[in-house]
């Protein structure tokens, strides 16, 4: 039986699990290359169901029976596990002062998918959604017994980092106790909650969702700043409109660029250097060969974002003609009412906007389609323009 035994010097909490050291490899032996048959003795592979405990949960093909083939994601009990569900959680004092108690838990095995030599890099995507869906299976229901304070969800990788067996699997472990680590982080949010009346965590993203609107609100200043110092002839061939919806539209996409897209963009860079990392330590001629295709991918969408980046451009061009319209309309509202020129001046309004959106979307469809059907399109816009 498992034993939970705490250090009195620190307060942790150790596993003693004799059951782990009947497990097939043992430390100090060293790493070593799996086997030329390794897939045909796997208990994980599918057809080897009966090699391994009953399953706990699956994702399978409608109609397969429990421990059969048909199975695409499988949850086990681990075989030599850590701790154990049966037992009490009761703590008791040892003749030596150490605080113990009997190693309940469960201690689960996630297989990620029925082939032995994929990882969950090399995945559709559904199948990962799936995955990540058992976990949260698997969390809800281990969460339901009251004897567990801490569930925790991981993944051994490689021989270097301790597995066993290299067919995709990840662990669950559901503990009565929380480690200390863990307990000083929720100690320390309550602490602040008792402060400050609020979350740390939600009070962490709104700090970094305002960094974007700090940003733009000092470029709005700096902007607005920039524009009372201009000649009074740059105010006579530019409507007060347009300058209005430079301070404010424009500005507004610095703060998508700023609080999200940028982000965005250093995440998968890191993504892509780890990634290239990684293929170059397990290959480099698959490394070279990722590399010579990536101007194939890279110039077509260089030359697509090229033609974009112009349409947004002329997107909000076209924005700010709208706001110099609206503000001349409303500027002269009395005028425009008193001369009975509201049907018109809406129909004005309606025909810009017509047709600058079709503008912009002749000229997206100009760079993407057949130039005829950009021609169809742009007819079609012109048509319900003047109808």
């Amino acid at each position: 039986m498992p034993e939970l035994r705490q250090n009195p010097a620190t307060k942790e909490w150790v596993i003693i699990a004799t059951e782990r050291a009947k497990r097939p490899e043992e430390l100090g032996t060293g790493v070593i290359a799996p086997p030329a048959n390794e897939k045909d003795h796997c208990p994980f592979c599918q057809g080897n169901e009966k090699k391994t405990p009953n399953e706990l949960f699956s994702y399978r093909t409608y109609g397969t029976a429990p421990n059969t083939p048909g199975w695409w994601i499988r949850v086990i009990p681990n075989m030599f596990p850590a701790l154990m569900p049966q037992g009490n959680p009761d703590r008791v004092h040892t003749e030596n002062l150490f605080l113990s108690m009997n190693g309940i838990g469960q201690h689960e095995v996630l297989i990620e998918t029925p082939e032995h030599t994929h990882s969950i890099a090399t995945m559709p995507q559904q199948q990962v959604e799936e995955i990540c869906l058992a976990y949260r299976e698997r969390y809800i229901a281990l969460s339901q017994d009251p004897r567990y304070e801490m569930i925790t969800i991981f993944k051994n990788h490689g021989l270097n980092a301790g597995t066993s067996l290299r067919h995709p699997h990840s662990q669950i472990i559901a503990t009565p106790i929380t480690p200390m680590h863990i307990r000083h982080r929720i100690e320390e949010a309550m602490r602040y909650f008792d402060d400050h009346g609020s979350c740390v965590y939600c009070d962490i993203i709104e700090k970094e969702k305002k960094i974007g609107e700090r940003v733009v609100a000092d470029i709005r200043k700096a902007v607005f700043a920039q524009v009372l110092k201009l000649e009074p002839a740059f105010f006579e061939v530019t409507r007060t409109g347009e300058v209005i919806s430079r301070l404010t539209t424009d500005t507004s996409l610095l703060q998508v660029v700023v609080g999200s897209t940028l982000a965005i963009a250093v995440r998968n860079a890191l993504l892509i250097s780890g990634g290239l990392v990684m293929l170059t330590i397990t290959s480099g001629k698959l490394a070279l060969l990722v590399l010579l295709g990536v101007p194939l991918a890279v110039i077509p969408l260089w030359l697509l974002g090229h033609r974009v980046r112009r349409l947004s451009r002329t997107s909000q061009d076209r924005i700010a003609d709208i706001g110099a319209f609206v503000d001349e309309v409303l500027y002269g509202i009395r005028t425009v009412q008193a001369f009975c020129h509201e049907r018109i001046d809406h129909q004005r309004y309606g025909e810009q906007v017509e047709a600058d959106r079709a503008r912009v979307l002749v000229g997206l469809l100009g760079g993407v389609v057949a130039p005829d059907l950009a021609a169809r399109a742009h007819a079609v816009h012109r048509a319900r323009a003047l109808a």
